[in-house]
């Protein structure tokens, strides 16, 4: 199934290309020479960025195959890949065109993101499920905590848990969901598992790796790896490294370079791979 792609428009825009039967982009599009869209999981955030405030916003959906070799996925200088559509939106191209509600908050409701995402990480705790949830919630930018569900009396009498102690925690990072369970001691994790947090700057590695490292473990901490607090495994790496592994000339100095290092350094690697 190919992916669709969305583009948050104003209607004084949307209208005009109605009559001529084409869409050409906003100011700002037409201005950097392409069409700027977002997946499902950026739009919250291109709306928060570019049209916060703003009504008489339309969401238009299209079918990302539709526009073929038109449709890049670029990298912005936060180091995400976004959807850009080189050329005119074709009307005939577009799955729907709907009106941006708001809530009475004032927040903009987008339903493509109560659509369940396919693949989950549940992550298994002893008792720590909520305190953890949290912990993770605290360091990302763009985290919620979106449900608490408790055990109830079957769920109790199974588990050996307290009636009405915390079960599952779900909860988001950066659009990544994640539910957390508090299964007893029965189970740990361990490196066989991680989770890759990908950072354009040295400022968010610095970032990152102090935030989830602290309480865990400095012997577990290697080649960009640490473990948190938690027993969980992460791998704190610039975007950069994909770019310069593709290279073999410099892929085996960059390797060794990165094996003597903790956290990772970009410039270090940058220079051994120069």
């Amino acid at each position: 199934m190919s992916e669709t792609v969305y583009k948050i428009a104003r209607a004084a825009e949307w209208e005009s290309a109605q009559e001529a039967g084409v869409y050409l982009g906003s100011p700002d599009d037409r201005r950097d020479g392409y069409v700027h869209l977002s997946s499902a999981a950026q739009l919250r955030g291109t709306y928060e960025k570019h049209f916060a405030g703003e009504r008489d916003l339309l969401l238009v959906a299209i079918d990302a195959a539709r526009l073929r070799h038109r449709l890049r996925w670029e990298v912005s200088p936060s180091g995400e890949r976004f959807p850009h559509l080189y050329g005119p939106l074709e009307l005939p191209e577009i799955d729907s065109v709907t009106a941006i509600a708001f809530d009475r908050n004032g927040q903009a409701i987008f339903p493509v993101e109560t659509v369940m995402q396919k693949i989950t990480p549940f992550l298994w705790f002893d008792t720590q499920a909520e305190e953890a949830a949290n912990f993770y919630v605290s360091i990302f930018k763009n985290a919620k905590i979106a449900s608490v569900a408790r055990y109830g009396e079957a769920g109790a009498r199974a588990s050996g848990r307290e009636k009405g102690t915390v079960m599952t925690v779900a909860f988001e990072l950066d659009g990544q969901e994640f539910v957390a369970l508090n299964g007893g001691p029965h189970f740990r994790f361990n490196e066989a598992v991680s989770f890759v947090v990908n950072c354009s700057s040295q400022e968010e590695i610095d970032y990152y790796w102090q935030r989830l490292s602290e309480g865990g473990d400095p012997k577990a901490q290697q080649c960009g790896w640490l473990k948190d607090k938690y027993g969980v495994s992460w791998q704190v790496v610039p975007t950069i490294i994909r770019e310069l592994l593709q290279d073999p000339k410099k892929s085996e100095k960059l390797m060794e370079a990165v094996l003597r290092m903790k956290k990772i350094d970009i410039e270090q690697i940058k220079q051994a791979a120069a």
